[in-house]
């Protein structure tokens, strides 16, 4: 596993985007799985829940104290499928995430988007230097990335 990367977005309040790379899919999807099932009944638990899955984004709002906490969203990718397609997808999620966050009563368009957009590309641009300074690609080489 890589990371945790947290990547903060400057927005009153704060926004936090965690990013986390696994050795494969079979660890993504256990993570993801174990994610979804800690606040399901013990009746509504499932094994299997992200069979399909190659990469997700997990949105929340958490609070402590009565105050909103930065982070946002948790998005889990996994070796080899770590191509921009991918991560630009999972990004496209936690990036909406921060929009409706920061803009509760109104609704996406494209007289309004640029704080959107902008966010998008930090994500992409930060996880994919991220893992370049990592030697991830490197390793990848030949595979689906």
């Amino acid at each position: 596993m890589i990371g945790p990367l947290t990547i903060g977005i400057e927005s009153e309040p704060r926004r936090e985007v965690q990013v986390v790379v696994y050795d494969n899919v079979k660890a993504l999807r256990a993570a993801a799985t174990r994610y979804d099932n800690l606040t399901a009944s013990r009746k509504r638990r499932q094994r299997g829940l992200h069979a399909d899955t190659l990469g997700i984004c997990h949105r929340f709002e958490l609070e402590a104290h009565g105050e909103q906490l930065p982070l946002c969203a948790i998005v889990r990718l996994a070796k080899p499928h770590l191509g921009v397609g991918m991560i630009s997808h999972e990004m496209a999620h936690a990036a909406l995430q921060v929009w409706m966050l920061d803009h509760p009563d109104e609704r996406l368009t494209d007289s309004n988007d640029e704080p959107y957009a902008w966010v998008l590309g930090e994500l992409v641009r930060r996880t994919v230097n991220w893992l370049h300074d990592r030697g991830v690609y490197d390793q990848l080489e030949g595979e689906d990335a």
